[in-house]
């Protein structure tokens, strides 16, 4: 038996082995396989809605392969390490395919890490673009989608001050752990959410910061404007609709139980100081109470705390009641937050961007199904209940204060 076995180990490493030697033969003799300097890497893909016969505006960012050779590969240099490329088309296909026209290289789309959608795109059907992406072999479907104040072909011809390649830099920021107000959607979950009964998804915000007076001076010496993330925009029935400000985005990360991190500022009563806390762990529950006349949505949030800031209040802090009036406060103002985005949602763009009607299907399938139809006009009405259970269990590394109170 033992001869046996080992001979059956020997077999396969030969079989091994010889896989190894082919290998190279067969990856050298594929049809479709091509050198770099023949490739054109897209990292970033921006789509925008344009005047005329060709309506679609695809922007392309694209590594300057030349400046990666030359001396600013090493920080030495000053050229840019990408280029963009426009083209124009009748639909999605046909501006791609228009590409080819302007590039002398193979377009590479499959290290394509971002999708911007410019404003005027994202008002309009954005069915037949999505379409194309999720069709396409090229592109991945966990490329992250973001939305452009204003055009995605001004946000992919911007400059960062760190990241030589913005794609990739706009690609670390949305998934940086320390980016804590801004969930990254990906081309996957984006369109899983809009093909729910309740139609309805969400994505960040991308903006250039306003170049006016001394900022506009600046560029014109040669630096580079600001790209920030800001705000989240909404999409229902594959429009966007509206927008969520940076408290009602955080309300939102709440709700969809998605939030990485919080900050809270309270006002402390005696005297012109306040206290900083950083919510850490948050969970948070949406539970259906459904009778044969209501339906009420009870939703439970809970979060660790950490003091961070607390001016010369070292006294005080020693004091646990402290510590408890904290939490409460904190609370007040988280639920506040909370009940800000519901209002929006309810009030404002009338829209389920929370995902009240799918915590309803979850709960009860036939109760669902015969108020779906309804539900536009049944979501505004909805009865719901916020309570928040905030636990303060850190204090950093100093157990009294920085300084003292000046007399």
């Amino acid at each position: 038996m033992a001869i046996s076995r080992n001979k059956s180990m020997k077999n396969k490493f030969v079989m091994i082995f010889i896989v190894l030697l082919l290998l190279p033969g067969f990856i050298g003799g594929c049809g479709d396989m091509h050198n770099v300097d023949e490739l054109a890497i897209v990292l970033g893909t921006g789509i925008d809605r344009i005047e005329g016969d060709e309506p679609i505006l695809l922007t392309v960012q694209v590594v300057n392969t030349a400046a990666a050779k030359g001396p600013g590969a090493e920080g030495g240099g000053q050229e840019v390490q990408f280029i963009t490329l426009t083209s124009q088309g009748k639909t999605m296909l046909d501006a791609v395919q228009n590409l080819a026209k302007i590039s002398p290289r193979k377009l590479l789309f499959s290290h394509n890490k971002i999708v911007v959608l410019g404003k005027d795109f994202a008002e309009s059907d954005i069915s037949e673009a999505m379409d194309f992406l999720q069709r396409s072999r090229e592109f991945r479907l966990t490329n992250l989608i973001l939305v452009a104040e204003r055009t995605a072909k001004e946000i992919l011809e911007t400059r960062l001050d760190i990241a030589k390649l913005p794609a990739l830099g706009l690609h670390a920021m949305l998934v940086s752990k320390d980016q804590t107000f801004i969930y990254p959607v990906n081309i996957n979950d984006f369109l899983l959410n809009l093909k729910t009964d309740i139609g309805v998804s969400y994505a960040p915000i991308v903006r250039l910061q306003d170049l006016t007076g001394e900022n506009k001076a600046k560029l014109e010496m040669k630096d580079s404007p600001k790209i920030n993330l800001h705000e989240m925009a909404i999409f229902k029935d594959n429009r966007l609709v509206g927008t969520l400000n940076d408290q009602e985005a955080k309300g939102l990360l709440w709700l969809i139980n998605k939030l990485k991190k919080d900050t809270v500022i309270i006002p402390y009563p005696e005297g012109n100081t306040q206290f900083s806390l950083i919510i850490s762990k948050g969970d948070s529950k949406i539970i259906p109470h459904i009778t044969d006349k209501t339906i009420t949505l009870e939703i439970i949030c809970t979060g660790e705390a950490e003091l961070r800031e607390a001016d010369y209040l070292s006294d005080q802090i020693k004091d646990l009641r402290l510590y408890k009036q904290l939490e409460q406060e904190a609370e007040k103002l988280l639920q506040a937050k909370v009940e800000q985005t519901i209002a929006k949602a309810q009030s404002d763009l009338k829209t389920d961007f929370i995902g009240f009607g799918n915590q309803i299907h979850n709960a009860n399938p036939n109760e669902w199904h015969q108020i779906k139809a309804y539900w536009d006009q049944y979501f505004p009405e909805i009865n719901y209940t916020v309570t928040f259970r905030i636990t303060i269990n850190k204090a950093g590394i100093i157990k009294g204060s920085a300084t003292s109170k000046k007399p």
